[in-house]
C-alpha cells in the first residue's frame, strides 16, 4: 500500500549530520508513546492486506513470548483510552476506534480471517505502529515476536530470534561503532523512562511495506524518477514484569517534491551526500540522487 502522510513531516535531513551511526535518543513523554493520526486507516487496510499475501513474512512470535505480548496488549489498551480518550474508548468488551468507525474484539478473538490469533497481532491492530518484542536472554537481547507490517527494506523472517547485533549485521560500521552502546543501553533502559529517535532513507516509492531488496541501492530498473523522504519514528519502553522491551516503528513517507516548500530541505539533502562516507549513502539509498 502507497501512503502520501497527511501530517506535516515529522523530522528533515540534518545538515550537520556526518554519519548514520549514532543514537540520537531523547526522552519521551510516555503519554505520547504511540501517536494517532489521520493516516490511521492506510495502516490499518496495509496491515490487513500484509497479512493476507505475506502472513509469516509479516507476523511472527516465538514459544515462550505469550507473557510479554499480554504485558504490551495491557499496557497498550491502557495508554490508548487513558492518553488518547478522543480517539478511543471501550464499549462492550470493544475498544472502538472513533475517527476510523472501527471497533476490535476484545475476548481473545482474532480481527481477521487468518491463522493469526495472537495477542501481540491483534493489538498490532490498534495502532499505527509496527511492534517488536525483544527479550532478555543470555546478556542480550532477542526479538521473540513480532508484528512488522511496514519494514523499511528489511526481512522479519530472517531477524526473528536474532540478537541486536545479528538484527544489525547489515548497518555499515554498526559492530564497531554502535554494538557496545546499543546493548547497554538495552540493559539499563527503565520502564517509566521510554526514550525515542528518527532513522531515515529515502526510497524511489512512497510504499509502506518496502521489502524490494537487502539494500535500498539494489531498487529495480523500473525507477521512474522520484524520490521519497521516509522516517521511521522508533520508540523503546521496557515492560515493568517481563523485562522486554518494545521497539515500535512509526513510518512516515513524503516525497521530495512536497518536501521543496521546506526551504532547507535540498540544501540538506545535498549536504548529506557530501559528508556521509560512501557505504552509509548506499545503504541510505542517496547514491542514485
Amino acid at each position: 500500500m502507497l501512503l502520501n502522510s497527511k501530517a506535516s513531516p515529522i523530522y528533515l535531513p540534518e545538515p550537520d549530520q556526518r554519519s548514520v551511526l549514532r543514537l540520537g535518543l531523547k526522552r519521551l513523554d510516555p503519554r505520547q508513546w504511540l501517536i494517532r493520526d489521520a493516516d490511521f486507516g492506510e495502516f490499518y487496510r496495509n496491515k490487513l492486506i500484509a497479512a493476507e499475501t505475506l502472513a509469516d513474512k509479516v507476523y511472527r512470535a516465538l514459544p515462550g513470548s505469550e507473557p510479554a505480548q499480554q504485558e504490551l496488549r495491557a499496557l497498550i489498551l491502557d495508554h490508548l483510552v487513558r492518553d488518547h480518550g478522543g480517539h478511543y474508548r471501550v464499549e462492550q468488551n470493544r475498544l472502538v476506534c472513533l475517527p476510523a468507525e472501527i471497533s476490535f474484539p476484545l475476548d481473545g478473538q482474532s480481527q481477521t480471517q487468518s491463522l493469526y490469533h495472537s495477542t501481540l497481532w491483534q493489538a498490532s491492530l490498534w495502532v499505527q505502529e509496527d511492534l517488536c518484542i525483544l527479550e532478555p536472554q543470555d546478556g542480550t537481547f532477542v526479538l521473540t515476536a513480532a508484528s512488522v507490517c511496514a519494514p523499511s527494506n528489511w526481512k522479519l523472517e530472517e531477524k526473528i530470534g536474532c540478537s541486536l547485533d545479528q538484527i544489525h549485521s547489515p548497518v555499515p560500521g554498526y559492530g564497531r561503532e554502535l554494538s557496545m552502546r546499543v546493548n547497554r543501553l538495552f540493559n539499563s533502559l527503565k520502564s517509566a523512562k521510554p526514550l525515542f529517535r528518527y532513522n531515515w532513507s529515502v526510497q524511489s516509492t512512497p510504499e509502506l511495506l518496502w521489502r524490494e531488496s537487502s539494500a535500498p541501492a539494489d531498487e529495480p530498473d523500473t525507477d521512474n524518477g522520484q524520490r521519497y523522504w521516509r522516517v521511521e519514528r522508533q520508540t523503546l519502553r521496557r515492560l515493568p514484569m517481563t523485562g522486554a522491551v518494545i521497539f515500535g516503528i512509526r513510518i512516515f513517507i513524503h516525497s521530495f517534491a512536497d518536501l521543496q516548500r521546506f526551504p532547507r530541505f535540498a540544501t540538506s539533502i545535498e549536504t548529506l551526500l557530501e559528508k556521509l562516507p560512501s557505504s552509509q549513502r548506499r545503504y541510505k539509498g542517496l547514491d542514485r540522487l
